[in-house]
């Protein structure tokens, strides 16, 4: 598709007036659009091109700049899923007790790495879920 203008689009089924400013606003915010709703030649392209949110199509985009694609790439699956974390109603303190292991001051998506690299590490990965 050739999409010049975002706001000019023509929708099959266009979208609330609202959605769409907010969808703008981001776009512009993550600077895939410029100031007349523009999609930018380089970043405004790829992240279009992603089959993902916008904002973790940027994360992804950008994560090579920072040598972080392959903790990117780990991370916004994670985002898919509601809790990594397991809390047996009949074991809470135990399972507190564990997950404090790969916490971090960083915030939690530092924390769901720690998660997901300690799994990888695993030789028998279920038991490591079992835990």
């Amino acid at each position: 598709m050739d999409i010049h203008n975002i706001v000019r689009f023509d929708f099959p089924s266009p979208p609330p007036s609202k959605n769409l400013l907010q969808a703008i606003q981001c776009l512009y915010a993550l600077h895939a659009i410029d100031e007349q709703s523009h999609l930018k030649a380089d970043l405004g392209m790829k992240v279009a091109e992603l089959l993902l949110h916008s904002t973790h199509a940027r994360a992804l985009i950008i994560s090579s700049e920072y040598g972080c694609t392959q903790e990117i790439l780990k991370i916004i699956p994670s985002l898919q899923v509601k809790h990594v974390f397991l809390n047996p109603p009949n074991e809470r303190m135990h399972a507190t007790k564990l997950h404090v292991k790969f916490a971090c001051q960083e915030g939690n998506l530092i924390t769901v790495l720690n998660v997901i690299n300690a799994f990888e590490q695993q030789i028998m990965p279920q038991q490591f879920c079992d835990k």
